[in-house]
């Protein structure tokens, strides 16, 4: 087949006698930038079946919460750097000393997501927009929170300045991270509780039907900050105990520990495997190291130590072995059942089948101190 064929497919670009690419006919083909990314991803020595997988997700599944991000950022990238924008920075509100449901209507007030009823209304809802608690018509997240007799009562109430609360409410983002700003942080504290509050009061006014005085709903407020900054106080951290110092430990009399490393050397695209063998009386049987050509990600050099490890093992005749390496991604990744539909996949099955071979294999996780030799 020629190299230039339109039909030609990826597996023309591996030597599968050797599970290794082929260098002439990739530095032929391709890009010297392309050709270094294409060696750097990893073949396996068993093959397997064409797939489709979510580069988006360290194990080449799909999940919600990845497309989410993705979205997120998508989105993020096109939109206006105004303050008003829907994924600008709320670091103001998040930084607060309150609830986390008080945070969350913040935040559904900065983005003007409260079931406001003239909201509601001119979203064709079927709803009268007449405010719950005065019944002036066309109830607005601005007439609830600050011009509604009800509220006004209330900021009265709560001696907070109220030329800083009245400020200008176009959009209700700038509106509070103004009042934010304006106030120390007690006093912003305080102000997002009595705007829960006071939505609370409206809530029950129309869910209930049941009235509530502007007295009660300060009260509310304040009560429920109080509480929340003495439990929040009570779950203070302890100081962190003094950390013991932690070593290597020998194997059981019948195995040997095999601790491996990998390294990536990026000024050299490179990556390397570090791998010593020890006995029960922490006596070194062997040791090997081992370059790799272009260099991918710290990972993939961990799961190939991984795997020249057992390899190495299986040389030897050893049967039953522990090995303990300090990346707990891979070790999770070694001791799963689940398919890696991953870039890494075909080493880590690779270094699955080498781990079955044995009467008795163990994968596990040791700090980095624990995974040195004296």
């Amino acid at each position: 087949m020629s190299l230039t064929s339109i039909d030609m497919k990826v597996a023309a670009l591996i030597d599968h006698d050797r599970k290794e690419w082929k260098l002439d006919h990739i530095s032929e083909l391709f890009h010297p930038l392309d050709y270094g990314l294409i060696l750097a991803i990893p073949l396996g020595c068993q093959g397997t079946e064409d797939r489709l997988i979510w580069h988006l997700d360290t194990r080449g599944r799909f999940t919600v919460k990845s497309a989410h991000h993705l979205a997120l950022k998508i989105s993020e990238s096109g939109a206006p750097s105004s303050s008003g924008g829907l994924h600008s920075d709320l670091n103001f509100l998040w930084q607060r000393k309150v609830p986390n449901k008080v945070k969350i209507f913040g935040w559904k007030v900065c983005h003007n997501a409260l079931p406001a009823l003239h909201n509601l209304a001119t979203r064709r809802v079927d709803v009268s927009d007449c405010c719950p608690l005065c019944s002036q018509t066309g109830e607005l997240l601005e007439h609830t929170l600050v011009t509604c007799p009800f509220a006004r009562q209330i900021w009265a109430l709560s001696c907070l300045p109220w030329r800083i609360i009245s400020t200008t409410f176009d959009i209700p983002e700038n509106w509070m991270r103004g009042v934010c700003s304006a106030l120390t942080s007690e006093e912003s504290d305080r102000f997002l509780m009595l705007c829960w509050s006071i939505w609370k009061s409206r809530n029950k006014r129309l869910m209930e039907g049941k009235s509530q005085q502007s007295l009660d709903a300060v009260l509310l407020a304040d009560r429920s900050l109080h509480e929340f900054k003495e439990f929040s106080a009570c779950l203070a951290p302890s100081p962190s105990p003094q950390r013991t110092e932690q070593c290597w430990l020998p194997p059981p009399s019948e195995s040997v520990k095999i601790n491996f490393d990998g390294a990536v050397f990026s000024s050299q695209t490179t990556m390397g495997a570090g791998i010593v063998v020890r006995n029960s009386e922490g006596v070194c049987l062997a040791w090997r190291t081992r370059r790799f050509l272009y260099a991918s990600d710290a990972d993939l050099a961990e799961v190939l130590a991984a795997s020249e490890a057992a390899s190495l093992a299986i040389q030897k005749g050893w049967q039953s072995i522990i090995l303990e390496g300090d990346c707990k991604n891979i070790i999770a990744r070694l001791n799963s059942n689940d398919v890696d539909l991953s870039v890494l996949g075909p080493i880590v099955d690779d270094t699955r089948n080498l781990m079955r071979s044995f009467s008795c294999c163990k994968a596990e996780f040791v700090p980095r101190e624990c995974n040195s030799c004296p």
